[in-house]
């Protein structure tokens, strides 16, 4: 079943609003709430349009082609063009905003999103203005247990300025969802307006792992297919805090905490790679400003690749970390880079061909701690990349300058 030319707005739709806690809510899609949903398509012509007509209150806006929330949906698929323009925070999917479980399913039309995210509450309360979150999926924005077979191949744009950004190609945050078979294709693009203080961005997801797992122990095996994502991902950052990019994910819920064997099993991006190019750039102070092939922060990469260049440039007091696979704070095995990594600016900047900071170790035993374990990295002629003025190879070792290979075997 397909619905062609479905139009939603805010012009026709009333907003839900209880003033004794401040919630003033807007839901634009097909559905507001559905058990299943299956068979159904939003076709060519269609639109959801929030440009912010209600003036009396700062609004938080759901919107989603199909359904606000759905406990499953499953072979379902979206052309519509989703665009949110206003003051407020906002969650948005291309097929749906929450689901318990969705599979098979996908999206082509392009999200948009424009303006100041604000906490809507805060505002309506107490007149405080203060930055909001947004969250922004592809497909859907926070599966809750599983998303698999779901690809999205529209564009994602934001410019806004916010407190806590999550912006994926298929998924914004996938919670403790099995993942498999995921990708996507289109172009991720986030201009910054203003101060964003926290940001997770990834190809496919925003804020979340591949494959899950929990503190002390593994997680029951599921085989997650091929996870990848082709659409080229750019931000650019004026000030923040924290800012993760990667071409599968920004980063993931469950980090390192130091250089311990920290967990019984593995979990992160596992079977994954990246093929798009991923660049970052601040004009002003970051705190951390990490991006990486696969991932940016906070996570393994296990049995992965990237081919995608790797680009950053820093402002003033940024701290940028940058890797071929990761940027900052993950643990790499049996994976590779073979696309261009460069790093520029002003800032400190922390480059590798394989990831950028290397602060985390993870070993099946005490004694057996590694930051990389089959790890590689194709030598670079590229200008400007990373050991580009290298021009003797030999074995493990590549130099500059032929006196060097004498310095090193005289001095072992």
């Amino acid at each position: 079943h397909v619905l062609t030319n479905l139009r939603i707005s805010d012009k026709t739709t009333l907003p839900y609003i209880k003033s004794d806690t401040g919630d003033a809510e807007i839901s634009l899609a097909l559905f507001q709430d559905g058990a299943v949903i299956k068979n159904l398509g939003i076709g060519k012509g269609s639109s959801i349009t929030y440009q912010g007509v209600e003036k009396r209150l700062t609004l938080k806006v759901y919107a989603a082609a199909i359904a606000v929330g759905a406990y499953e949906i499953d072979n379902c698929f979206s052309d519509a063009t989703v665009t949110v323009k206003g003051k407020g925070d906002a969650v948005i999917g291309g097929v749906a905003v929450r689901a318990g479980k969705i599979t098979n399913s996908y999206s082509r039309g392009a999200i948009y999103f424009e303006g100041n995210v604000i906490d809507s509450r805060a505002k309506n309360r107490r007149g405080t203005i203060t930055p909001g979150p947004l969250k922004v999926g592809g497909v859907c924005a926070e599966p809750d247990k599983k998303i698999s077979g779901c690809y999205n191949t529209g564009s994602i744009t934001i410019k806004a300025s916010a407190e806590d950004l999550k912006i994926g190609g298929v998924a914004a945050e996938p919670n403790n969802s099995d993942c498999a078979d995921l990708y996507n294709t289109g172009k991720i693009s986030v201009i910054a307006t203003g101060d964003i203080k926290n940001a997770f961005i990834g190809g496919v997801l925003g804020y979340g792992l591949t494959y899950r797992g929990l503190i002390g122990k593994p997680i029951r095996y599921v085989d997650s297919g091929y996870i990848y994502n082709k659409g080229n991902v750019d931000v650019t950052i004026h000030t923040g805090k924290f800012i993760s990019v990667g071409g599968i994910g920004g980063g993931g819920k469950i980090g390192f905490n130091g250089n311990t064997a920290y967990f019984g099993g593995v979990y992160g991006f596992i079977n994954t790679y990246n093929t798009g190019s991923i660049s970052v750039s601040s004009t002003g102070k970051v705190g951390g400003l990490s991006a990486g092939g696969i991932a940016g922060y906070g996570s393994m990469i296990i049995n992965s690749y990237n081919t995608g260049g790797i680009s950053g440039s820093s402002g003033a007091e940024t701290n940028l970390h940058l890797g071929g696979l990761g940027g900052n704070s993950v643990y790499v095995q049996n994976s590779y880079n073979i696309g261009a990594v460069s790093g520029k600016g002003s800032g400190t900047n922390v480059v590798g061909g394989i990831m950028g900071r290397a602060d985390v170790r993870w070993g099946e035993t005490d004694k057996t701690l590694y930051a990389v374990l089959n790890g590689f990295w194709l030598k670079q002629s590229k200008a400007g990349g990373i050991n580009s003025d290298i021009k003797y190879g030999k074995g493990s070792y590549y130099y500059k300058n032929k006196k060097d290979i004498t310095t090193v075997r005289n001095n072992p």
